[in-house]
């Protein structure tokens, strides 16, 4: 059975109090292939060569050069909230621009995570892929990415998105997790880190830290691993958090779980 669509790399579930994340699928999109960058939806439409699901004579386009492989998202079919995009394998073989602007990954590994912007006063988002230079990419990769670009809205507080470290000091593994709060209200909180087993989630490391959670900001906060330089090895792992409420009697305010890849 097909994976759990990704965010970051897989959201398994959230619960939560305070926190809300409405992740919408890009997989019914139309995509298009243009031979110049487009900086607009209007561009696309314009010049594009149209494609719904690609086939081998899109591959052969997109693996003979580098064109420029876009989409035009609707804001009306997205939630209110800060936006993020996730694109599972996408930074293998793609850069990814929005708008016309090159993008940065929040990530170290194969996938793709980036803010977007909600400055431009269109009702249009223009997500272009640009294949890596001397990539390759078979059918099977290019139809599994396209139909499984997220864009998840973002609100309340939340634990937006969180990367696998290492840690300088001890050398142990580290989670840099970053929680947003859109609230106008402070929270004095803490968080609970635990890596799992991805099989059988059995539990290897758990540790906490406080997290202070100031209104209108995004707020990063490590949590190391002491001594799991034996039990936390290569390979990927499940990374569980929860973010409570110190004052209100340990509330669950977010509960995340991703897969994370640690080096």
């Amino acid at each position: 059975m097909r994976k759990i669509v990704l965010l970051i790399t897989i959201y398994f579930f959230g619960l939560n109090v305070f926190a809300e994340r409405n992740i919408t699928v890009l997989k019914n999109n139309k995509w298009n292939i243009c031979a110049e960058k487009p900086i607009s939806a209007s561009d696309v439409k314009n010049k594009g060569l149209n494609f719904f699901f690609p086939g081998d004579s899109a591959l052969s386009i997109i693996n003979e050069g580098n064109p420029f492989v876009s989409t035009i998202v609707y804001k009306n079919d997205l939630q209110a909230g800060k936006l993020v995009l996730s694109i599972e394998k996408g930074a293998l073989f793609f850069e990814v621009w929005i708008d016309g602007q090159k993008m940065e990954n929040l990530l170290s590994n194969e996938d793709f995570l980036t803010h977007i912007a909600n400055q431009s006063e269109s009702d249009e988002i223009l997500l272009t892929l640009v294949k890596k230079t001397g990539q390759k990419i078979d059918l099977e990769n290019l139809r599994s990415i396209l139909q499984n670009i997220t864009i998840t809205s973002l609100s309340g507080i939340v634990i937006s998105w969180l990367s696998p470290k290492k840690d300088q000091y001890f050398g142990c593994p580290m989670l840099e997790i970053h929680v947003l709060n859109t609230l106008e209200k402070d929270i004095d909180g803490k968080l609970i880190a635990r890596i799992l087993k991805p099989n059988t989630f059995e539990l290897i490391a758990e540790n906490n830290n406080c997290a202070f959670s100031r209104s209108g900001m995004e707020t990063t906060i490590e949590i190391i691993f002491p001594n799991t330089q034996s039990t936390l090895l290569k390979g990927k792992y499940i990374a569980e958090v929860m973010m409570l409420d110190k004052e209100n009697e340990e509330e669950i305010v977010d509960h995340f779980t991703v897969q994370i890849q640690l080096e």
